[in-house]
């Protein structure tokens, strides 16, 4: 199963999945471009920064993470399914095929938004040293996965637009600005549980038992997300940016 546009995105940085989704507004919380943190800066080792590896400070495995990724990932593909029937009450034979939609264009876009995430952080790294050549490589490299995202997103909203009548369309629209805080706080969840299991590890000698998080830290995180999107700040459903 695969994650959501920002669903992978979010998971990524949450928990620290290797390869992580970007998605395309630049630097924001859900523009995801390799999740920078604290002021453009990731955390230190140790301390869930995104391509730290096992040896980099006590993450999971690459094996690990990817299968964490895709049970948060087929938890909230289950529940998007079930909410497309309760909330915006389409018949099951519509929500299952728009679920197939979703489901599909999210895959191929899953491999254009890790190729951004392995772009960006070789430009993070560099600290500006590249030369005017590497520069100019560098920069139609992202061009050409930008066009390549624009397209998938134009090619989705297509197929959508072709199966949902027009108030239909309207309807998923709001949904997926609204679903977006709920898919966040999943992701919360899971980031907290494995940060937990992590701090646990490293105090206890790998039984667990560590205390993650403080509760406050926890608490103002998910009271930063709570707050309705923006535009720049809902890629989720592809409608919310280049519409």
């Amino acid at each position: 199963m695969f994650l959501t546009a920002v669903v992978a995105a979010w998971a990524a940085a949450a928990i620290g999945v290797t390869g992580q989704a970007l998605a395309e507004s630049g630097g924001r919380p859900s523009g995801f471009d390799g999740q920078e943190m604290q002021g453009g800066q990731y955390p230190q080792k140790g301390r869930g920064r995104p391509d730290d590896g096992m040896r980099g400070g006590g993450a999971p495995n690459d094996e690990a993470r990817r299968r964490k990724m895709d049970e948060v990932g087929e938890r909230i593909e289950k529940i998007r399914a079930k909410r497309l029937v309760t909330d915006l009450g389409f018949d099951e034979k519509t929500a299952g095929k728009l679920s197939s939609i979703l489901n599909a264009f999210d895959k191929e876009r899953m491999e254009f938004q890790r190729e951004r995430v392995s772009i960006m952080r070789l430009v993070r790294e560099s600290k500006g040293a590249l030369d005017d050549k590497a520069a100019a490589e560098t920069l139609a490299k992202i061009e050409k996965n930008e066009a390549s995202l624009e397209s998938i997103r134009g090619k989705r909203n297509a197929a959508v637009k072709k199966l949902l009548t027009p108030s239909q369309t309207l309807r998923l629209m709001v949904f997926e600005r609204e679903f977006e805080r709920e898919v966040r706080r999943i992701i919360m969840d899971a980031r907290d549980s494995d940060s937990e299991r992590r701090e646990g590890s490293r105090e206890f000698g790998g039984n667990g038992g560590g205390q993650g998080r403080p509760q406050k830290d926890r608490d103002n995180s998910r009271r930063s997300m709570d707050g309705p999107p923006t535009d720049e700040d809902s890629g989720y459903g592809g409608y919310n940016r280049g519409q």
